[in-house]
């Protein structure tokens, strides 16, 4: 049964035993009709409930006879070129279309312009997001027709023929059960009719998924429902495979209605079955490049150089179909000139037998003039008598974004490789640094204890050195029994052994004061303004403080100790100033130590920072302040003066 002849209530049946059988039935997105419209391989359309055909491909247009021209200007129409007896066909699909989004194929006719009519089998969909708009597909079934129409021809003369010589006829006596066959049951099946094979065994012999659809036609023609029927089974054949036969049967019924006679003809239809198969196999074909994936296909004749190119092969490029002309020398036009060379040696060693497939990675000329990557894959697949390759088939896929990433991900190396260089440098470079803080800081160490020594032998030991010599004195005047003597030579050693004391506490003080642990900070650097003052009478050394006590960390205390007490041995040193301000001061951003004079200054471009034994003191200063997550700078400018800052983000008790 054709679907134009089917009755509504049948194809909505067929519809809802598709959706249980899984088949999607969804509508078609914007990218499900750019993919269609892709290829050219079977007629596609793009149209209006109303009648107008939107858009369509060369292969429609060649289908129907309309012209670009028309297409573009609203003339072509479907409902045009439709027969009027097939416009309930197109009614039942729109039905379809608005109730279920699609529709099931329906074979119909077109009236063309010259008077020819066309059947086509049609399938159609709606464009999701596009109200009333429709995508059609046409299959060409003029040569299907055509088959089929022989096939009844042939299957006609076959059963004439058969009918005429004998073939496989039979009849049935269905009260005595008695079976006469004609001698073409041994063409058929390689049985003898003489052999005494009864009804039964026929039936017997059907194949098991075709036996119960044969039993449900034979009684029905039993029952009078149809007394004349066809089916196609299959049937064993005495060598053991099986064969495709059709059956036509015929019940005689007596004048009371009841069957007395069976009378049919089976024929092998094993031809017919292949052809269907064939055709079967022709429709996935077609919807497997319907379904493609947009790759250029390209056939080229290495002995004329012509080459085939493909509608998707020359848009890929950017160009239109008749934009690009089919031979070699058009091919190689496009050629990226750094690839040509290489391209070519690639074709021979393929030809050569060097590799199994033609496998090369090259640039082609777009329209736009810029150039786009292609994976170009190809075998032979036609060979002359003398083993010249005559017809090779291939395909282009479009790799730019692949070479871009590529070539993203070799610049991204290079630059990682660039900075790990210049990462090892910095360490480098720092290491250096460290050590020749390290040099700095052991110079330093003993710079100290040099320092303390020379205190110790000039001051200290200078002093026990008399208070020695008074002692042996006294130790004589004792030993003469003159105690007065003895007693008027000790008088003097206390005022020594006082001195001595303030001398060592002045040094211990200098490494760590004690009232720093005992009175804290503040009290530690009013007494180390006074000292200063004290020491250095010609400067005047004043101390601020907008801080609490409790607001500085214990551990950062001994930092700005050291830091305000390098500050002032620079300030009295080098600065030639007359004051000297020294000031503690929190704010929202933490705490601060300033220590500024208004002595000489210096041109900071001339003096490098931080750097060499000289600048010990300054290096020492930053590095306490860094080490504790602070930050330190100075400030100096040629006749005004120097200003020495260090803060940190503290925010106790802020």
């Amino acid at each position: 049964m054709r679907d134009a002849d089917k009755t509504k209530e049948q194809l909505i049946c067929e519809l809802e035993e598709l959706r249980r059988e899984g088949v999607p039935q969804r509508p078609l997105s914007e990218a499900d009709l750019r993919a269609v419209f892709a290829t050219n391989v079977v007629p596609v359309f793009y149209c209006r409930e109303d009648g107008r055909i939107i858009e369509a491909n060369d292969a429609f247009l060649r289908l129907t006879g309309f012209s670009r021209k028309e297409l573009e200007s609203g003339a072509a129409r479907w409902d045009a070129i439709t027969p009027p007896e097939w416009r309930h066909v197109d009614a039942m699909t729109l039905e379809y279309l608005r109730e279920y989004g699609i529709s099931p194929p329906a074979e119909k006719e077109y009236l063309l312009r010259d008077g020819r009519r066309v059947s086509v089998l049609v399938g159609t969909s709606v464009v999701s997001g596009q109200s009333g708009h429709i995508l059609g597909i046409l299959v060409d079934m003029t040569e299907k027709k055509r088959i089929e129409q022989e096939l009844r021809e042939k299957e006609e003369l076959f059963r004439l023929a058969t009918e005429s010589v004998g073939g496989v006829i039979y009849e049935a006596d269905l009260r005595t059960g008695r079976v006469s066959r004609s001698t073409g049951m041994l063409a058929l099946l390689g049985y003898n009719p003489g052999e005494g094979l009864d009804m039964e065994w026929w039936w017997q012999q059907i194949h098991p998924e075709d036996a119960r659809r044969v039993r449900n036609v034979r009684h029905a023609a039993y029952a009078a429902v149809a007394p004349a029927l066809t089916v196609e089974y299959r049937i064993m054949h005495r060598a053991g495979q099986w064969l495709w036969v059709m059956d036509n049967l015929r019940i005689i019924y007596d004048v009371d209605g009841k069957p007395v006679r069976l009378v049919g003809c089976a024929v092998s239809i094993d031809e017919r079955k292949k052809a269907e198969q064939a055709l079967r196999d022709s429709e996935a074909l077609w919807q497997f490049a319907l379904e493609g994936s947009g790759d250029g296909v390209w056939d080229w004749n290495p002995q004329t150089s012509e080459v085939f190119f493909s509608k998707q092969w020359k848009a890929m490029l950017g160009y239109a179909e008749d934009e690009i002309g089919h031979t070699l020398p058009e091919w190689d036009r496009h050629l990226h000139p750094d690839d040509r060379d290489r391209v070519y040696e690639e074709i021979g060693k393929y030809f050569a037998g060097n590799t199994s497939i033609y496998n090369s990675e090259h640039r082609l000329l777009c329209k736009d003039g810029s150039y786009k990557w292609v994976l170009a894959r190809g075998k032979v697949v036609t060979w002359t008598s003398d083993g010249r390759p005559l017809r090779a088939i291939g395909t282009n896929i479009d790799i730019t974004y692949l070479k871009q990433v590529e070539k993203e991900l070799r610049e991204a190396r290079e630059e990682l490789a660039r900075r790990v260089e210049k990462r090892t440098a910095e360490l480098q470079k720092a290491n250096q640094e460290l050590h020749k803080l390290s040099s700095m800081l052991i110079f330093a160490q003993e710079e100290e204890r040099k320092r303390i020594g020379a205190e110790l032998h000039d001051s200290i030991g200078q002093t026990l050195a008399g208070v020695k010599l008074m002692i042996e004195k006294i130790l004589l005047a004792s030993d003469r029994g003159n105690c007065e003597e003895a007693f008027n030579e000790l008088r003097p050693v206390v005022p020594l052994i006082q001195h001595s004391m303030r001398e060592l506490r002045t040094i211990y003080t200098g490494l760590r004061p004690t009232m720093l642990d005992n009175l804290g900070l503040i009290a530690t650097l009013q007494w180390l303004c006074r000292q200063f003052q004290v020491l250095y009478p010609k400067y005047k050394v004043n101390f601020e403080t907008t801080v609490e006590e409790r607001d500085i960390p214990e551990e950062l205390k001994v930092v700005i100790f050291r830091i305000s007490q390098e500050a002032l041995n620079n300030s009295t040193k080098h600065s030639q100033a007359s004051t000297i301000d020294v000031c503690l001061m929190k704010g929202p951003d933490g705490i601060q130590i300033i220590v500024a004079d208004d002595g000489e200054g210096f041109n900071q471009d001339k003096v490098p920072q931080f750097a060499g034994r000289e600048g010990f003191g300054l290096t020492g200063m930053k590095e306490r302040a860094e080490i504790m997550g602070g930050t330190f700078s100075i400030i100096s400018t040629e006749g005004a003066g120097t200003i020495v800052r260090a803060s940190w983000p503290v925010s106790i008790g802020l």
